[in-house]
């Protein structure tokens, strides 16, 4: 079949099966932790805090945008129950740029003391119209405060599942069912609809009601009576015929059966081969030529398989892309046991940890130690620096027994990762997103 014989509705059950597909792909391979672009605010006080804080009347925490049902660490399997807010503070009038920050909100949201400041001020029973909210969330709290102060925010409606998957088959249907075959009508034909094909048009036709058929006359029995007589008659001349004139006879005699022999049989003389492409189709009613010919790709055929090429392409590199950061950040992990090992190497024989400021002493001190050369110092993520783990500088210069076992140790400079920046803990273990 060629392509611009395919009907629209084909088109368009393959673009929504195309748009579910692509929908169900993103969602499985796109990045939805928010600490790998942001740092996070653990504590909901300095969060509602740096909410209200203001340089005159424009607010220092601007550009918020709600996610629903994100995660900031993969720490988390109530992930559908919490919601992540976005945003820039925007340190004095001179910070043009601002800090990228995101706070992690469960469902339902309890209120905090930014409610009670903002209720104090604007002299108005906030805390009770919050908790006529059933189930509320970080959004139902934003737009209560943002009717007293100057809170803006926007809701990532599309980031839901069902509207997401719902815009991603609708824009399949759109590309592939209308606009791909309005695209191949107008090559084609010239013309955005296809033109209806050349043949019998049974919608015209009309059935007509049966004749009721009539009883034979006397006129034509009796003219039946005299055939029935005329053939009875020749039947008997022809029984009654003598020899001689069988022999005049022009009905031609059968030809004799030639009997079996064990002879070898003569070969038959080549007969005309008859032409295997006459009328080879159900729908050819007249002679046709049908010879073979080798049919060459289509240019519209030649760009189906470039599209096919290209879809399969968009669908596999976000997924190539996802597997190598999660390879990263496990190379990172282990790094970090690395050095771990070796500052308890350290902490044994100097009965203290390195005393470092940032990553580059603390590999300087390790370096006696490190048998790899260095490499394990260097993230695989971090292209900027051969440094990427720092110690902690709280405990920099101490006893390793001043730590608890669930104290950060030592991380990495930077999130960089899916779950975050990878930390290294005093009991040994590394975590994502520990900061």
């Amino acid at each position: 079949m060629r392509i611009e014989k395919i009907s629209r509705w084909w088109w368009m059950a393959l673009g929504l099966v195309v748009g579910l597909a692509l929908g169900l792909v993103y969602r499985g391979s796109s990045d939805r932790d928010l600490s790998a672009a942001f740092d996070v605010i653990g504590d909901q006080g300095r969060f509602e805090s740096m909410l209200l804080d203001h340089d005159g009347d424009t607010p220092r925490f601007r550009q918020l945008v709600v996610h629903p049902g994100g995660a900031t660490s993969g720490k988390h399997e109530d992930e559908v129950n919490r919601s992540i807010v976005t945003g820039r503070y925007f340190d004095g009038a001179k910070d043009s740029v601002g800090r990228a920050l995101c706070f992690e909100a469960p469902v339902p949201y309890t209120q905090g003391p930014a409610l009670e400041r903002v209720a104090k001020l604007a002299k108005q029973d906030l805390a009770g119209r919050y908790k006529a909210i059933q189930s509320p969330s970080i959004a139902d709290y934003l737009s209560l405060l943002g009717e007293f102060a100057a809170i803006d925010y926007q809701y990532a409606w599309w980031e839901i599942p069902w509207v997401s998957m719902l815009l991603w088959s609708g824009g399949g249907v759109m590309l592939i069912g209308l606009l791909w075959p309005t695209a191949i009508n107008l090559i084609v034909y010239k013309r955005l609809t296809r033109p209806r094909e050349a043949g019998i048009d049974l919608r015209d036709i009309r059935g007509e009601s049966a004749q009721p058929q009539s009883q034979p006359s006397a006129q034509d029995d009796q003219r039946l009576r005299e055939i029935e007589t005329e053939m009875q008659a020749g039947l008997e001349r022809a029984v009654a015929m003598s020899p001689e004139d069988a022999g005049k006879n022009t009905v031609a005699t059968p030809p004799a059966v030639r009997e079996l022999s064990e002879a070898a049989i003569e070969a038959a003389a080549p007969a005309d081969e008859p032409d295997q492409h006459f009328a080879a189709k159900p729908d050819d009613f007249y002679p046709t030529d049908h010879s073979p010919k080798r049919r060459a790709f289509t240019l519209l055929e030649l760009l189906i398989a470039i599209g096919i090429i290209a879809l399969l392409i968009g669908i596999l590199l976000p997924v190539v892309a996802v597997a190598r950061k999660r390879g990263q950040a496990t190379k990172c992990a282990s790094n970090l046991r690395q050095i771990g090992m070796e500052l308890e190497i350290y902490s044994q024989t100097n009965r203290q940890l390195p005393d470092t400021k940032d990553a580059a002493t603390l590999a300087a001190a390790l370096a006696e130690i490190d048998q790899t050369g260095g490499q394990i110092f260097q993230c695989p993520s971090d292209d900027a620096s051969k440094f990427s783990y720092s110690l902690n500088p709280q405990f920099a210069g101490l006893p390793k027994t001043a730590g608890k076992a669930t104290d950060m140790l030592a991380n990495e400079s930077g999130a960089r990762h899916i779950g975050g920046a990878n930390a290294l803990f005093f009991d040994g273990h590394v975590e994502a997103g520990g900061k």
